[in-house]
């Protein structure tokens, strides 16, 4: 990483983080905001996270048992999917939306005027933002690729065991399916796949790689808003 980079997302991470964004609604404006389909969806999510957290403290010392608390995980999955699928005419009030959605424009103008000053300060012209885009890709792209190969290991352990023992069985009439071990299998494989896809936004804090993609999203911004004067 070079020096010049290092300054520059420092100081445009710092601004982010100052900033005053709708990342965290009040109560107050959840039940101004949702609908009551919204809120019950929420209310079933928070259900599911208790349910499998009373799972795992009953059930932590039998991966066999343990392996139920993957069925509220998967309705917590399965309600994520259809949220995202409906509109938001089904979740949100639409008047208290349009003045949130106004109120994070005006804040998005504010904070990329203060990114251009930034950018000024250091005689950063198109190319230099060419080059620093460019930088701040390749370190994500780096961090992401140790991740995707670890996780993929974890799914072939998931996928190949089962089917290996299925072949197994198939070959060799006289034996028996070990069930047990089966899911015993599948369910390590399910928990360290669980545990790195915790551990991976702690492993981005550790190389800083949540300050990359701030940077990034931050130019990508930035670029829409140009693109859109230029056609104006």
């Amino acid at each position: 990483m070079t020096k010049y980079y290092s300054f520059i997302r420092r100081e445009i991470y710092e601004l982010n983080v100052s900033k005053k964004q709708l990342n965290r609604r009040s109560l107050k404006q959840i039940i101004h905001l949702f609908k009551p389909l919204n809120l019950i969806l929420y209310l079933i999510v928070t259900m599911c996270f208790i349910a499998a957290l009373i799972i795992m403290i009953l059930y932590w010392v039998s991966l066999v048992d343990l392996f139920w608390v993957f069925i509220p995980l998967l309705i917590i999955c399965l309600l994520a999917m259809l949220a995202d699928s409906l509109p938001e005419k089904n979740l949100f009030h639409e008047r208290e939306r349009n003045a949130e959605i106004h109120q994070e424009k005006a804040l998005l103008a504010e904070y990329l005027e203060n990114v251009k000053q930034i950018f000024d300060k250091y005689d950063l012209n198109n190319e230099g933002i060419c080059l620093l885009k460019k930088e701040c890709e390749e370190r994500i792209n780096k961090n992401k690729s140790k991740n995707s190969l670890f996780q993929n290991k974890i799914i072939d352990i998931i996928t190949i065991a089962p089917i290996a023992a299925v072949i197994s069985i198939a070959a060799d009439a006289n034996r028996s399916p070990n069930i047990n071990a089966i899911v015993i299998t599948i369910a390590l494989g399910l928990m360290f796949l669980g545990i790195i896809k915790i551990l991976t936004p702690l492993q981005g804090i550790w190389h800083n790689t949540h300050k990359d993609q701030c940077l990034l999203d931050t130019l990508n911004d930035l670029e829409y808003t140009n693109h859109k004067n230029k056609k104006e």
